[in-house]
Parts: structure tokens; sequence; C-alpha cells
């Protein structure tokens, strides 16, 4: 039997009142993004069917796509999520945000985008190949950041992980480092599977061993299981004179690891990170890393899905977008300093 939400049931998840909540479906603008944003995350939560009287009582939009995100914890989504609620406003649709891991929890995502009536869906979870016909079998999909390379007849948004690792990777050798260490991220995504495939590939290229000791595989982004990770590495006898860190949270929990065992960043040892989110020019040290345009992954994504909501446009689409390696305090070091 299924459970009927009601408009009160919303309220009380968000810890909101129910106008509030009316106000959200509304598009009221005293509303907050941030209240705008409980109300949604509460209302998916709950995951089941939407009551009549929601509508009743407030005057939904008709047109609504989902962004699925592996998780609210990661600041890399914050833009994306932007980008596409850009494109929503623009093109009448209301932007709903779920997070959760598809691949575990997927009879009830269909289950849920079924009953609240979702246009359709920008994914960036890894799903299997199995998910992607589920999925795309039932509503218009549009893959973001994460994508099938094997399913060309899916439209899809993201960067080449490739290219971007060798740019890491070529600035930290032209910094005179060798010993570089990997601090990895979840192995079922494609881009913790690309840039640890690029991390190889450069130290191959130059000649060097990969040294399992150094290779950090942290099971999700994580700034405490990350931070312990890197104490126990610091603290080796054989330790790195450079870390590549595969997400900027990775990055800033080396660079506090460092710290705390007594190395000077950049002098001891010089950090990367990647996806250039918000805190990294305003660390100290502020974090070398690979800036994503993540406004546009998103903008792009929910562009190219309500394009095929409404057969504007039935063409696939693969885009790939560029990527630009920041260089800041973390690798910068002494000597480079005083020869300039």
């Amino acid at each position: 039997m299924s459970y009927k939400i009601t408009i009160a049931d919303i309220a009380k998840q968000a810890n909101v009142s129910v106008a509030t909540v009316s106000r959200v479906y509304n598009h009221k603008s005293m509303v907050s993004e941030e209240t705008k944003a409980k109300v949604q995350k509460a209302m998916l939560d709950l995951g089941l069917e939407l009551d009549d009287i929601i509508m009743r009582g407030a005057d939904a939009p008709s047109k609504k796509i989902l962004i699925n995100i592996p998780t609210l914890s990661n600041p890399y989504y914050n833009e994306i999520v932007k980008g596409a609620r850009d494109v929503g406003a623009k093109r009448g649709y209301f932007v709903l945000i779920n997070s959760q891991h598809l691949n575990t929890n997927f009879e009830s995502f269909i289950y849920m985008v079924k009953h609240i009536d979702i246009d359709g869906v920008v994914t960036l979870n890894a799903l299997s190949n199995e998910s992607v016909d589920k999925l795309s079998s039932v509503l218009p999909l549009v893959q973001c950041s994460e994508f099938c390379e094997d399913r060309p007849e899916l439209s899809y948004v993201g960067i080449d992980n490739l290219s971007a690792t060798h740019k890491v990777m070529d600035h930290l050798f032209s910094m005179g480092r060798k010993r570089i260490a990997l601090i990895s991220g979840p192995g079922r995504y494609k881009y913790s599977k690309d840039r640890r495939t690029g991390y190889f590939e450069a130290l191959k290229e130059n000649g060097l061993r990969i040294n399992e000791d150094w290779i950090l595989q942290i099971p999700d982004i994580d700034y405490k299981l990350a931070y312990s990770a890197c104490i126990s590495l610091f603290n080796s006898d054989n330790r790195p004179d450079a870390v590549y860190a595969l997400s900027d949270v990775f990055a800033l929990a080396a660079i506090k690891a460092a710290e705390t065992v007594g190395l000077n960043v950049p002098d001891d040892v010089i950090v990367s990170g990647f996806d250039d989110i918000d805190f990294t020019g305003y660390t100290t040290p502020s974090i070398t890393t690979v800036r994503q345009p993540s406004y546009q992954l998103g903008y792009l994504s929910a562009e190219i899905l309500i394009d095929k909501i409404e057969k504007k446009n039935t063409s696939v689409q693969h885009i790939i977008l560029d990527t630009e390696l920041i260089v800041r305090e973390s690798t910068f070091v002494k000597k480079q300093k005083e020869e300039i």
C-alpha cells in the first residue's frame, strides 16, 4: 500500500512551516535557495506518491526535471545544480534535487520519478548498463560528468579526465618532484578510474615505478577519512614529496595532515587538487587545482534534457568541455618564488 504524502508531511520532514512549503511550490521570491533545497530534499527523501492535496494547496509547476547527484556533502555539485536550475527557470521547469546512489536504490528511484511525474532526469551517478537501459526506457535521460562511453546512443556532457590529470602531473614534475602520491576516490566512478589511469600513465612516461604505498583509496569524498589516511602517509619513513588529490576535499585534507605532522606545504610536500571548488583560493596555502566548468556542465545537461523532452533536438549529443590548471601556493615552492 502506497503512502500518500501531504504538504504537512513535507513541512515536518523539512522542519519548516506548511506556509513555507506552499511558498516554495508557488516560487515566491521571499524563500531562500537554502529553504527551497530543504523542502525539495524533504519531498524526495519521503520518496513516494504526492497527494492531490499538494497540488491543490499550491500552484505547483506542471513541468519538472530531476537532477540526481550521489551526495549532498561534496561541494563540487553545487555549481552544476545552479547551472541546471538557471536553465529550468529560463525554460519554465521546476528543478528537483535528489541525492542517492542509484545502483543500490534503483527500484525506489524509478518508483519515485514515476509518482511525482518527473519529465526527465540528469544524473551524475555511476550507472550500470542495466540501470541506464531501464532509466532511459522510463523517461528522457542525460548523463553529466559521469557517462557511459560505450553507449553512443546516450547524450552526455563531461570533461576529459585523462588529459586534465596529465596537466597536473606535468606540473608536479616541473616542480622537480618525482615521489608523487595519489589520493584516489570511490572506484565506481568514471572520473576516479580515468584520473587514476592518467596518474599511472604519467609515471610510466617519466620512467617512474608505481609505489602502492603512495596510493590512497578513499571510499567516499570524505575529509576525515582522507585526513587520517594522509597522517599515516606522511608519518611513514618512505613519504612522498608531492600529492595528486582527485578532489579538492582530499587536497585540503592532505595539506592539514602535512601541517599536523610538521611538514611545510609547499616546501616539504606539494599538493594539487581537482574541481576548483570555492574554498581553494582562500585557504592557506591556496590550493593548486583543475578548474572544471561545473556551471556549464549543469547548464548544458539541463538544456539538452529539456530539448529532448520538448523534442526540439532529437539528435544525440556528446559534449566534452575544457579544463584549466590553476596554479596556486600549494605547489609554488620558495625556490621558484625567489627566481622570479
